[in-house]
């Protein structure tokens, strides 16, 4: 037994070496989307990344048609949202993500799309629930508002936007266009939907995650556009 956790030992501090060194290396390379598979090598008290899946999974109802926007790795959409979704979209414009989905997360409710969500159409009309993870501030202003707004036409009437982005204080390259408060978020999004509810979860100290919970849809509600 002594022999045994001597061996695990051993074993968690090389996953916990290799883990370090693929995030050292995102930092340095900036890949085009993140491979969670790190995160799990980092341990059970590196566990604020799940919040994504564990919020997803809280929300959406069964039988629910979800769409995953910029899902990277698909972790979440096999993992996560699938559980309870009748079926689950997920898009991503890169190619080495979306096959590393298939091969990693494949799911019988999920079917995984190599495509860019500005410029394709979504695979349905009409979704119950649409997921934006740590997506929107990658975007311009211009196509952040206009990824909004095409997320709201596909929506049905009682279904919701869920979503999250780092509150930051600037200097991130990868980013366009970010958010430093709740406020600022909230007017941002307020042109598209009646329903917006917020919440942070802070990660660390130099890191504060903004999740958002979007409903109603201006083009549905017209009698209820300057209700605030």
């Amino acid at each position: 037994m002594i022999e045994f956790a001597k061996e695990f030992e051993r074993i968690a501090k090389a996953a916990t070496k290799l883990a370090g060194w693929y995030r050292r290396y995102w930092m340095r390379e900036q890949p085009p989307f993140y491979d969670h598979r790190a995160d799990w090598l980092r341990g059970p008290t590196n566990w604020m990344w799940t919040e994504r899946g564990v919020f997803g999974d809280r929300y959406i109802r069964p039988g629910d048609r979800v769409l995953d926007l910029c899902c990277g790795d698909g972790i979440f959409s096999g993992l996560f949202y699938s559980k309870q979704a009748a079926v689950v979209h997920a898009l991503d414009r890169n190619e080495q993500a979306i096959e590393l989905a298939k091969a990693l997360y494949s799911h019988d409710k999920v079917e995984y799309y190599r495509k860019d969500v500005l410029t394709s159409s979504f695979p349905m009309e009409e979704y119950d629930a649409v997921m934006l993870f740590e997506a929107i501030e990658h975007f311009s202003e211009k196509e952040a508002a206009y990824l909004l707004a095409k997320i709201a036409l596909h929506l049905a009437i009682d279904g919701f936007l869920l979503g999250s982005t780092p509150l930051s204080p600037g200097g991130n390259p990868e980013h366009r266009h970010e958010f430093r408060t709740v406020d600022q978020l909230v007017d941002f999004m307020r042109p598209h939907f009646l329903y917006i509810e917020t919440w942070l979860s802070r990660w660390s100290a130099d890191r504060t995650t903004l999740y958002f919970l979007c409903r109603k849809p201006h083009f549905y509600w017209q009698p209820e556009r300057n209700t605030r």
